[in-house]
């Protein structure tokens, strides 16, 4: 496309048509947005990273005195994560004490590409 002009799909593909649209990008941002101001533990809890060494993974728990999450993403390809070349698996943390991953079969976590999740447990 050259310069000056604009792309064909501006029709459907702009921020006016995302903003009404209940399953566009912008409505996904809005409720992370929403989630983070009605989960206080997304901002306060203790942050521990897991399973750093695996490259399309993003995951780490937060934890305070009254609950526990998990956030969980695969960014990558592939339609799920491994870990080690088992499933991924985790522990759950107790608060004042840090995560550690482990490869417990009642904990394993199966993601497709591009999905993330967030599991809660109350303290």
């Amino acid at each position: 496309m050259a310069a000056g002009q604009v792309n064909p799909n501006h029709t459907w593909l702009n921020a006016a048509a995302q903003q009404d649209a209940t399953d566009s990008v912008f409505a996904h941002y809005r409720q992370l947005i929403q989630l983070r101001h009605d989960r206080p533990i997304l901002i306060d809890g203790d942050f521990a990273p897991l399973f750093e060494d695996e490259p399309h993974l993003c995951a780490y728990t937060r934890v305070s005195d009254i609950e526990s999450l998990l956030i969980i993403a695969n960014c990558g390809t592939g339609p799920s994560v491994s870990h080690g070349g088992r499933q991924l698996a985790w522990s759950w943390p107790r608060p004042g004490q840090p995560s550690s991953p482990e490869t417990i079969d009642k904990h394993t976590v199966p993601l497709d590409s591009w999905y993330a999740r967030i599991d809660h447990k109350p303290a």
